[in-house]
């Protein structure tokens, strides 16, 4: 049997089968672009944290955000 896509958006959380991305409210509420030093946002998927101003979308591996310049990559 195929497994039903849940999505759950609390505080910045996103589950989709039976991984979770978990970033709290209040590391999102520091962190910013290294690069610009705008703020950043988490994702629909949960798996990266974009830059409004440059565009950029800094990678997240373990639930832990990677906000490195050279692990960055610029959206369309």
């Amino acid at each position: 049997m195929a497994k039903k896509l849940t999505l759950t958006f609390t505080r910045c959380v996103v589950q989709h089968y039976n991984d979770v991305s978990m970033i709290s409210q209040d590391l999102l509420d520091v962190l910013v672009c290294p690069v610009c030093r705008k703020p950043v946002v988490l994702n629909a998927d949960g798996k990266g944290l974009r830059c409004g101003e440059c565009r950029r979308v800094y990678p997240v591996q373990d639930d832990i955000p990677i906000m490195l310049v050279d692990a960055a990559k610029i959206a369309d």
